[in-house]
């Protein structure tokens, strides 16, 4: 991705003039930041942020309910703190995003991290590259 255009907007004075093509070029630069983090919003979501509580603990599907249907997609990160307060990490797999699908945990699968980060008997200095993995018959197999 390129980075966000500038306005091409020079600065003005009170009472100086704005054109039509100040306009415009501000226009340009705030639409491009909207999709911008619009694609952001669709790519990740921590459902304690989306439901204001910061220590809350979720279930997954209580979790995956908290973001709203039109910031959903495949391959979203979820993350939310779990029992435990242990910060949970989640990717969604499924084919469709509505709510029985976005719900059911058949649809998700976890992501270690987040347990490796915040396990007293692990220490996140300690975590070695375990290779690379592709997702294929429900489940995650290593490439290498």
């Amino acid at each position: 991705m390129d980075l966000i255009p500038k306005t091409t907007v020079t600065h003005k004075n009170p009472g100086d003039i704005i054109t039509a093509a100040d306009i415009n070029s501000i226009n340009d630069t705030v639409n491009t930041l909207v999709a911008v983090v619009n694609g952001f919003l669709r790519k990740w979501g921590d459902a304690n942020l989306e439901a204001g509580v910061s220590k809350r603990e979720f279930t997954l599907s209580e979790a995956a309910m908290q973001i709203p249907l039109a910031r959903r997609s495949v391959g979203m990160k979820l993350k939310f703190f779990n029992a435990g307060q242990v910060y949970a990490e989640y990717y969604y797999k499924g084919n469709t995003l509505d709510d029985n699908s976005w719900a059911n945990p058949e649809n998700w699968f976890a992501s270690n991290l987040g347990a490796a980060i915040n396990s007293e008997d692990e220490n996140i200095n300690n975590i070695v590259d375990g290779g690379e993995w592709v997702w294929s018959n429900n489940q995650a197999v290593r490439t290498e």
